[in-house]
Parts: structure tokens; sequence; C-alpha cells
């Protein structure tokens, strides 16, 4: 699910950003969104959010691992 929540809410921020782009001025538009000339950059911001949620429930699935067999260590 937080993997789910990152792609939606990376995308709706890049529609926000390509939706103020349309409706301003050129200039306004390329300041805003700040693609420096990479028309990957939506992709990249996409795909780096939903990497970090994935990294972070990895981080926490392993803490919860492990104390979870810490306290199941303490227990016997």
């Amino acid at each position: 699910m937080p993997i789910e929540i990152a792609f939606s809410f990376g995308t709706i921020f890049e529609l926000i950003e390509w939706g103020v782009s349309v409706v301003t001025t050129k200039e306004t538009g390329e300041t805003y969104v700040a693609t420096q000339g990479d028309v990957w950059d939506a992709h990249k911001d996409i795909l780096l959010a939903a990497t970090g949620a994935a990294v972070c429930m990895m981080i926490t699935y392993i803490y919860n691992l492990k104390k979870k067999n810490r306290l199941k260590n303490n227990n016997s």
C-alpha cells in the first residue's frame, strides 16, 4: 500500500506541475516545473518516490522481524 500511495502522490504532484506549466506563461511554466531540459524528469521523480517507499518498507520489515526475534528469544 505505501508504494501505491507514493506513486499516487508523486503522479498527482507531477500532474499539478504540468497543469501549472500549461496555464501560465512559458517562462513561468519552465521555472515552476524546473526540468532543466530533461524530458524524463517527471518519470524519474515518480520512480524515486516509489523506490523510497519500498526502501522504507524494507527497513521497517527488517526492524520488526529483528524485534520479533528478540522478544521470542527473551521469552524462551
